[in-house]
């Protein structure tokens, strides 16, 4: 209970940044205001860390298609601030855990471009390491099935799982 790490895939990638980036945030939650919600680590596999497409990487259908009326539930133009606040990359901040991150230098729904910038702002921002893995020729949730590259991806996560994990008992 002393060490809690959270992992996700795809839309749960953007929910494991989410818990990474807004710990103890009292608006996130209700009920529980005084509730210890950190975490020791963020594991976010090929999320999605932008959900207003302000760097125009996904199609222009991704936000009046997919976040405006499944995800966010709201018109962008008229509550960007919702759009923002479900955003990781503005989530950003200096008291970020550790992060690992993974993703596919060809995902064709959580683009690598997001990915990697996502990484370069939270490593230039955050007193905690950040970890990237990136894949080449790895599509959307290509560890489904086991590959070399999923191989590859858990290896790499538990090597930096143990390695935190040892610091904080030592």
């Amino acid at each position: 209970p002393g060490f809690v790490v959270v992992a996700g895939g795809s839309a749960g990638g953007q929910l494991a940044a989410m818990m990474g980036l807004t710990e103890n945030d009292a608006r996130y939650q209700p009920g529980f205001e005084d509730a210890d919600t950190s975490v020791q680590m963020a594991v976010p596999l090929y999320g999605i860390y932008d959900m207003t497409n302000r760097m125009g990487l996904q199609s222009k259908q991704f936000v009046p298609l997919l976040m405006e009326p499944m995800v966010i539930k709201a018109f962008l133009d008229d509550e960007p601030e919702k759009f923002a606040d479900a955003s990781p990359i503005d989530r950003i901040n200096a008291d970020a855990p550790p992060f690992v991150i993974a993703q596919g230098d060809k995902d064709t729904l959580a683009p690598v471009e997001e990915a990697r910038a996502f990484v370069e702002q939270l490593a230039a921002t955050a007193s905690s390491p950040v970890v990237y893995f990136e894949f080449p020729g790895a599509q959307h949730i290509f560890d489904l099935g086991y590959s070399h590259q999923s191989a590859q991806m858990i290896e790499g996560i538990l090597s930096v799982l143990e390695a935190h994990l040892a610091a904080a008992r030592s």
